[in-house]
């Protein structure tokens, strides 16, 4: 039997023996703290470690949704692509009986389409990171003015619900010859 065990080899292990004590399923927090206080794990670093994975995790989570952004994005291009094709190639049809130029126009666009998809499927590991750094920021962007309109319109709606008091809401009317000034001042402040 090995004195040293891998990471691998510890979580197999691990997984095993709960499964032997029919402990099946997920730890709970205070299960996984535990363990590291059995393995001499100070709570600084499992908390580190807890706020390392969850990072992991929610970047895992934005990959999955970018991969699915890109996916959408060509096959959205790809059906356009052949509805303006098609609909180019009928109209060239249609005025001269054969299909002249409307081919060159769908082989171009049909070489573009080509070209993305290489950007989604055959790109290089930086080049996807690079993509997906530039789509994530763009998504934080969209999701700050989405959370910055939200509480302006939260005291908008507010201020709807109990309207400020109004100019003409005063009980008195301007009809009185008391309250209107005979001789208005000019805007100099300074009388003629």
């Amino acid at each position: 039997m090995p004195d040293i065990y891998d990471e691998a080899a510890v979580q197999q292990i691990l997984t095993i023996a709960r499964a032997r004590q029919g402990q099946r399923g997920p730890l709970s927090r205070s299960q996984l703290i535990d363990i590291c206080r059995e393995l001499r794990i100070s709570p600084a670093n499992f908390l580190a470690a807890e706020e390392e994975w969850l990072v992991q995790q929610e970047e895992k989570t934005a990959r999955a949704a970018f991969d699915q952004y890109r996916q959408q994005r060509l096959l959205k291009g790809g059906r356009r692509l052949v509805i303006l094709s098609a609909l180019l190639i009928l109209a060239d049809f249609l005025s001269a009986q054969h299909i002249s130029w409307s081919f060159y126009v769908a082989l171009g666009w049909s070489a573009i389409l080509a070209l993305q998809s290489w950007q989604v499927y055959g790109a290089s590991e930086e080049s996807y990171n690079r993509a997906f750094r530039r789509w994530w920021l763009r998504q934080q962007i969209g999701e700050s003015f989405k959370a910055i309109s939200e509480r302006l319109r939260i005291p908008a709606a507010e201020s709807k619900a109990s309207p400020a008091p109004s100019v003409f809401s005063h009980s008195h009317s301007l009809s009185s010859t008391d309250d209107i000034d005979p001789a208005p001042q000019p805007l100099g402040g300074r009388e003629p």
